[in-house]
């Protein structure tokens, strides 16, 4: 029995042997195939032959170690200790040993599955699964159901005009406003604070005029205006305009439009300043029950292409003044004007909101808003202030004169952004 064995051991040992020297065979090949190789880059590389030659002989010597690693191993190898060592363990092999071990493990799956199905109560897995059930299909039920009034709050935004074409509605989303719109409107902002700024550097003009005249009439009458060292020093001031938050009641204006209107709030946000309920971006709709009502009769010759096309009115001209919304003496005779009435047609949000007075909705614009947690940073929506301002799709900039908060020295320094 063990003779047959060591043969096969010494078949096996001789054709690794002839294994090993066909290996050492095809590396001299490979070092001669690198030789020729390495003489034709020599040619072609010319002066750059000398880097390349040592990276050759490197990689020559490389191949030279291994060559020589598998000769020394395969002169060590002694095929008969090779064969004696297999021919021992078979021998030391106990079949009967590994059938007991075997059967014994077969058994213990055996005893572990039986324990299973004893303990195995049917009714207590069914309700499990049931209750899996449930739950996966109220998971479900309010993904669809949240789905839905995303999908209905999109409609909501969409409408369709006389010849059938679908096009955003008034409300519009900030995320479509083009960015020919939204240039207008940030140009709009940048051009007010550019008159502001012209308006006030002409106030200082006239005050610095004004206390150089005093000046005069006291150096030349000392004795009728007074010394002229006790004339306090002209000193010019900063043009400074407090950013106040726009609350319900607040008054708006359109530059293309002929009266100033409040801005509403039908129902509010639980957020309040001085005792007024605070606005944010979303409040910009249009319609009398709404956010944003007509300014009036629209100046602007984009009004003709609404369809349909709004009816010609006469009103009474307004009694605030169109650019401080101070209200004028009621027995003056302002006269009527007559013109095609204001649609207002809101493209997109309110622009030049404050970020960081954020507005949680009441859920009538955004019923998503009020379900994120506190801790992310796109639940709520910018606050709106007297610098914000909306477009209208007839050109019309449409701004806050007045921010609607009933001040007095309690709230006046505090309310200041």
């Amino acid at each position: 029995m063990i003779r047959p064995i060591e043969d096969i051991a010494t078949r096996n040992a001789q054709q690794i042997i002839e294994h090993a020297e066909n290996l050492v065979e095809m590396g001299s090949n490979a070092i001669e195939t690198i030789t020729t190789t390495g003489n034709n880059i020599r040619d072609f590389l010319g002066e750059e032959w000398d880097s390349f030659n040592e990276f050759r002989n490197d990689l020559m010597e490389s191949g030279r170690e291994r060559l020589d690693n598998i000769a020394e191993s395969i002169s060590n190898f002694d095929a008969r200790e090779f064969a004696g060592n297999l021919a021992e363990s078979i021998s030391n092999f106990d079949a009967r040993d590994f059938a007991d071990s075997t059967i014994e493990r077969g058994q213990e799956l055996l005893r572990n599955t039986a324990y299973f199905i004893d303990n195995f109560d049917a009714r207590e897995f069914g309700a499990g699964m049931v209750d899996s059930a449930q739950r996966t299909w109220e998971s479900v039920s309010r993904g669809i159901s949240e789905r839905d009034e995303r999908n209905e709050m999109r409609n909501q935004l969409l409408t369709t005009d006389s010849e059938g074409n679908s096009r955003l509605s008034t409300i519009g989303t900030h995320e479509d406003m083009d960015d020919n719109t939204r240039e207008r409107g940030n140009s709009f902002l940048e051009e007010r604070n550019q008159a502001r700024q012209y308006l006030w550097n002409q106030e200082q003009d006239r005050r610095r005029d004004e206390w150089y005249e005093e000046k005069a009439r006291r150096e030349t009458y000392p004795d009728i205006y007074g010394c002229p060292t006790e004339l306090e020093p002209f000193v010019a001031e900063e043009l400074f305009i407090p950013e106040l938050y726009a609350v319900r009641g607040a008054k708006l204006r359109c530059n293309k439009g002929t009266h100033i209107r409040k801005l509403n709030l039908p129902k509010d946000h639980g957020i309040y300043i001085t005792g007024e309920p605070m606005v944010h971006k979303l409040d910009c709709v249009p319609g009398d029950d709404k956010n944003i009502t007509t300014f009036g009769v629209c100046e602007s010759p984009d009004i003709y292409l609404l369809r349909p096309r709004p009816p010609t009115i006469i009103l009474k001209k307004c009694k605030y003044n169109s650019y401080t919304g101070d209200e004028m003496d009621d027995d003056e005779d302002l006269g009527n004007v007559r013109g095609t009435a204001c649609t207002p047609t809101i493209i997109g949000y309110w622009l030049g909101t404050h970020n960081d007075t954020r507005i949680v909705d009441n859920g009538e614009k955004d019923p998503f808003d009020k379900r994120k947690s506190n801790d992310d940073p796109s639940k709520g929506y910018p606050a709106v202030t007297t610098e914000s301002v909306l477009v209208c799709r007839c050109g019309g900039f449409i701004e806050v004169v007045d921010s609607g908060q009933i001040l007095d020295e309690r709230f006046a320094e505090q309310d200041q952004l």
